[in-house]
């Protein structure tokens, strides 16, 4: 899925090829606001996805803290996603 690569990109920058290709860290967040992508929804879509895994609500949560989603983001896939963590 490329909005988990973006996401990883940017947040594991020091690991990354727009480090490595001498991106500075401005620049980087500087693209991953301006670049199109609605945050919220891909949280959504990925928490939808970790769901069908079968995965946890707090494992979800940490997934997507580990793909790089702020807490407002992943808020709003878990309160948007329609799963029932019942």
């Amino acid at each position: 899925m490329i909005f988990l690569f973006v996401k990883e990109v940017y947040y594991e920058k020091k690991d990354s090829g727009l480090t490595y290709a001498g991106f500075t860290d401005s620049q980087i967040g500087y693209a991953m606001s301006n670049c199109g992508i609605d945050w919220n929804q891909e949280a959504v879509k990925a928490t939808k996805q970790y769901a069908e895994y079968g995965y946890s609500k707090k494992r979800v949560i940490q997934n997507l803290e580990d793909d790089g989603f702020t807490t407002s983001q992943i808020n709003y896939g878990i309160s948007n996603s329609g799963v029932n963590w019942g």
